[in-house]
């Protein structure tokens, strides 16, 4: 075990305290869910649609960009929300802007992406990237992606809150409530914060082989196997603990259920794409030649820095259990 120094000590105990003041605000509103979470993620969207802009050094001149940004990545966000709220209006043959009708688990009951939305958005950065000089290739390639990744990420989010109540109108064996309803998430949140944690403390007590020097020189081999064990461990012990209560996640997730095996498949799964999801997030740091996308939360930098590895792994989660849905033969 290697010997600690006072900065490492200091960083540590800052890392705690954040992530102790996180879990007490953050934690009860996934409980709650409906609006609560919703203005959760909202605020969480503002905040990293910020972060991600500044790192690209967009200059609060160029107002317009920052404009299309937040337009661009809300959009992709709620797309689904009003998309579907909008179809179950007309087919009742009700107003579309009767808001007393529309519903949180409609809105956000799967993954969808508007194709012409993307095409908005390509056709935006074109347009800028001609008219502007300032505006680079290589910042237009960069918002692209993020708008994208970010957009849809938070969808996921979403869509990982409020998908197992619809499971519940489909299946007369699984009824979940606001609270049982939140253990997807969970789940994720388990996995993807236990593979950081473990990663964190096992890599900093006995870390001395360098992952990926060149992207991110913290990391070593010993954090990434103790990380994925943590992770794996977690999220598996939590699914069938849940499960055997007689609460699973959701039905294809239940301990009882021909597939069963999904459990095992995403719980070694989560700390794989965790990690995928950190080393993006930093080789896109280092090439703006920045530590953290924010110094909002201390000792873990910006809301995106904290969110990097959970927007991988929610949006692969999603995507899978999207096309299970959908009967692609994956199960």
């Amino acid at each position: 075990m290697k010997k600690l120094n006072e900065n490492i000590k200091k960083t540590m105990s800052a890392r705690i305290i954040t992530a102790l003041i996180l879990t007490i605000v953050a934690v009860p509103i996934f409980f709650v869910g409906g609006w609560w979470y919703v203005g959760l993620i909202l605020v969480a969207l503002i905040i990293a649609t910020t972060e991600f802009l500044a790192a690209a050094k967009v200059s609060r001149v160029y107002w317009l960009i920052y404009f299309f940004a937040y337009i661009a990545i809300f959009s992709l966000t709620f797309w689904v929300f009003i998309k579907n709220n909008m179809k179950t209006n007309h087919s009742l043959g009700l107003s579309l802007f009767d808001l007393s009708y529309w519903s949180l688990p409609r809105g956000f009951n799967e993954l969808d992406i508007s194709t012409l939305g993307i095409v908005v958005i390509m056709i935006t950065i074109f347009a800028l990237l001609i008219s502007d000089p300032n505006f680079q290739f290589e910042i237009a390639t960069y918002m692209f992606l993020m708008i994208v990744l970010v957009g849809i990420g938070f969808q996921s989010f979403l869509f990982l809150r409020f998908y197992p109540l619809q499971q519940g109108d489909s299946s007369p064996t699984f009824q979940p409530t606001w609270l049982t309803s939140s253990f997807l998430l969970l789940y994720i949140l388990i996995g993807t914060v236990g593979n950081d944690v473990g990663a964190y403390f096992i890599g900093v007590l006995f870390g001395k082989n360098k992952m990926a020097p060149r992207i991110s020189p913290n990391k070593t081999w010993e954090g990434f196997i103790g990380g994925y064990v943590v992770s794996a461990l977690l999220s598996f012990v939590f699914a069938i603990t849940v499960s055997l209560l007689g609460n699973p996640l959701i039905p294809s997730l239940d301990i009882h259920a021909p597939t069963w095996y999904l459990l095992i498949i995403f719980s070694l799964s989560i700390p794989l794409l965790a990690n995928v999801g950190d080393l993006f997030f930093s080789v896109l740091k280092r090439n703006f030649a920045i530590k953290d996308y924010g110094k909002m939360l201390r000792g873990h930098g910006g809301i995106l820095d904290r969110l990097d590895s959970l927007l991988v792994v929610s949006l692969a989660i999603s995507t899978i259990l999207t096309l299970i849905e959908n009967g692609f033969g994956i199960v």
